[in-house]
């Protein structure tokens, strides 16, 4: 099990439980990352921004979902909430 967190400071991090040992620290948003929401298998999460990027991570493998930001998400303002529809298809969708 895996605890995602989203930051002020831009950071996404993900934690391993139950010891919370951080599996990585990344600052892939270039602004306050504002919103995390995991997939229904729980195998990946989403984090939305003030950047008005997505972007989709694996926690056992960070680094190998980079080309799955979304960029200008949300045209008309930033991404507040981001939430998986729950489907066969893992798509990322707006609540």
């Amino acid at each position: 099990q895996y605890l995602a967190t989203a930051g002020a400071d831009r950071y996404v991090r993900c934690f391993k439980l139950p010891d919370y040992e951080l599996v990585f620290n990344d600052p892939t948003h270039s602004a306050r990352a504002t919103c995390v929401d995991w997939s229904p298998d729980s195998s990946l999460f989403a984090t939305g921004s003030l950047d008005q990027n997505i972007v989709v991570w694996k926690p056992t493998a960070p680094h190998s979902l980079r080309s799955l930001v979304i960029k200008a998400a949300h045209k008309l303002s930033h991404p507040t909430r981001v939430r998986w529809l729950n489907n066969r298809h893992g798509r990322v969708g707006r609540p």
